[in-house]
């Protein structure tokens, strides 16, 4: 009786080590392939903003000013960049590197090095001497 609960206890352990590791390998593998779809959703954005930054140039030249189709193509491009930043702009912050502010500590003043001494040395009275 002792030997099939064991046998099963093992058969068990067996099962979960390699669906463990089948769920890792996996896992791994959609991550992967998700950090490379973003990466290259990324670069898309970027070049959309470089497209419609060389598009609102060309709008601005003297010979094309006004000009309707150019306006139109302007148009799309934004609602196109918003469009990405919209539905994608999960996957876009997940692959952007995090940016962490650093504050600045102020420097210490003399004054401020002073006044620190003086608030020590409140609590400070000296060696008191016995008269033994």
């Amino acid at each position: 009786m002792t030997f099939d609960f064991t046998m099963w206890l093992i058969l068990a352990l067996s099962a979960s080590v390699i669906a463990n590791l089948f769920s890792f390998w996996y896992i791994r593998r959609v991550l992967s392939k998700l950090m490379f779809v973003g990466e290259n959703l990324s670069d898309l954005v970027d070049l959309l903003s470089v497209y419609k930054n060389h598009l609102n140039g060309i709008y601005t030249l003297e010979q094309y000013y006004g000009d309707e189709d150019i306006k139109t193509v302007m148009s799309h491009t934004t609602s196109l960049i918003e469009l990405l930043n919209e539905q994608y702009g999960d996957i876009l912050s997940m692959v952007e590197p995090m940016e962490f502010e650093i504050e600045e500590q102020p420097e210490e003043t003399e004054q401020d090095a002073k006044t620190l001494i003086d608030q020590e040395n409140v609590f400070y009275a000296g060696t008191r001497k016995r008269n033994t």
